[in-house]
């Protein structure tokens, strides 16, 4: 069966992603990022089915069906996959609660299982290296410096670390609020290392770059925010310049963060509520890779675990 609109006009159809995109933006609370690639994938989508004569809200199970086999066919990743099917699915259930359509055609399409991987982290030796890769002796290296001192140090989100303003911390009592996912707000905690190289940044960096009275905390060279997309590519240049692992990206310092915490003999429960994760499963996937640590040096320690000549 094919849908009809209901309510909407010719005229105004081109608004539905924009009106669900303000949607989760507002109602739901979701992340900037997740916002911007929820409309991307709605906007790809969009187009495919423009270049066959087809109305997004008047598309039919079939022809989802056949676009999920496109994207299938040109190669993307499971998990690619599966994001666009959840992005498509989150816009017809909007549509459908709002009487705008008269069947939700993507009601039994059923997302791809993803494929369990373990994130990426960097070990101690190689963080340190990232670390010290920026020249200090340039301003805006000593805030690159510490933005990724902070973000290890305090295993933020990118969206978080990009979203602080000068207020949200206490540099005195090494901590500071967040804004998470959600709209959900926590305590953060860093270490001296970060509580120096912020005071430096502040007192010598930031003052001179702050020509437009800003409560952003972290400036471009023009006094203006800086953007979470400057962030992930200055971090990637330093991934490059330090010969680490070109795969390593913005949230391998999160990861690392928690894994490194583990191995410390962080208890799960207060590294869940550190990370602001709601559900503890979330957190639990850091335990696998804690866990194959342990295995590593039980291998290597271990005297009846070592290999033996036959």
């Amino acid at each position: 069966m094919v849908n009809k609109i209901h309510n909407k006009s010719s005229e105004d159809k081109d608004n539905l992603i924009s009106d669900f995109s303000n949607f989760i933006s507002k109602e739901r609370n979701l992340s900037e990022m997740t916002v911007r690639n929820y409309r991307n994938d709605l906007i790809q989508f969009n187009n495919y089915l423009g270049s066959n004569d087809i109305k997004i809200q008047n598309t039919s199970n079939s022809e989802i069906r056949i676009y999920i086999s496109n994207l299938i066919e040109k190669n993307y990743s499971r998990k690619s996959i599966y994001r666009k099917i959840t992005s498509i699915k989150s816009f017809y259930n909007y549509l459908s609660r709002n009487k705008l359509i008269e069947k939700n055609p993507t009601e039994i399409i059923v997302r791809p299982k993803q494929n369990f991987s373990l994130p990426i982290v960097i070990s101690p030796t190689d963080i340190t290296k990232l670390l010290d890769s920026p020249d200090i002796s340039k301003p805006l290296e000593i805030r690159n410096k510490t933005i990724m001192e902070l973000i290890y140090g305090s295993g933020l989100r990118l969206s978080e670390i990009s979203g602080l303003n000068i207020e949200d911390l206490d540099l005195e009592n090494k901590s500071g609020i967040v804004k998470g996912k959600g709209s959900r707000y926590r305590t953060i905690f860093f270490g001296e290392i970060a509580q120096k190289w912020l005071y430096i940044y502040i007192k010598d960096v930031r003052i001179k770059l702050n020509k437009n009275y800003s409560n952003a905390l972290w400036l471009n060279r023009s006094g203006k925010k800086l953007s979470s997309r400057s962030i992930q590519h200055m971090i990637k240049k330093y991934v490059i310049k330090s010969n680490l692992d070109p795969s390593i990206h913005t949230h391998s310092l999160r990861h690392s963060y928690a894994t490194h915490m583990l191995d410390g003999g962080a208890d799960l429960r207060y590294l869940q509520e550190l990370l602001g994760h709601q559900s503890p499963n979330t957190t639990q996937i850091y335990t696998h890779i804690s866990t194959q640590k342990s295995r590593d040096v039980y291998l290597a320690s271990h005297p009846r675990a070592k290999k033996f000549d036959k």
